[in-house]
């Protein structure tokens, strides 16, 4: 969906010890495109109607996001709070992970150093400007691994 793709991620914030100034760095997909590690995909038909009816209730690129989730059987990622109330209210359930979700998952299944770890987490907050929500039940995780 390369619509979803352009309308959201644009650009990342260096270290502030990379560049002070914090002038914004370019994301470049190319390689994870190639590597098959991130597909864009073309809507169904049947996937646009699904659309369309969740748009009317949340963001469109997380209602194009949620509607190949739903007709794919694949889980949402995202960490917008409305986005996940209205997939957790469908029937059935969209499966969803937040960005704090995908991290430990990948923490847990690689064999991750914790000094890699924290500086991950530290990046993840700094350059994405991405804090854990107050109540999300890894935010304490977060917190104890971060430098």
């Amino acid at each position: 969906m390369k619509e979803v793709r352009d309308g959201e991620v644009l650009a990342l914030r260096p270290l502030p010890e990379e560049d002070p100034k914090g002038a914004l760095v370019s994301v470049d997909l190319t390689l994870l495109l190639q590597d098959g590690l991130l597909q864009e995909v073309v809507l169904t038909p049947v996937e646009e109607s699904t659309f369309v009816a969740y748009a009317a209730a949340i963001d469109d690129g997380e209602a194009r996001s949620s509607a190949v989730a739903m007709h794919r059987g694949l889980t949402l990622v995202t960490d917008d709070r409305a986005s996940i109330r209205f997939v957790q209210s469908l029937s059935p359930t969209l499966p969803v992970l937040t960005t704090m979700d995908w991290i430990k998952s990948w923490a847990d299944t690689t064999a991750v150093e914790t000094a890699t770890l924290g500086e991950v987490l530290r990046r993840i907050e700094l350059c994405a400007r991405y804090r854990p929500p107050r109540h999300h039940p890894l935010k304490s995780w977060w917190e104890e691994h971060l430098p």
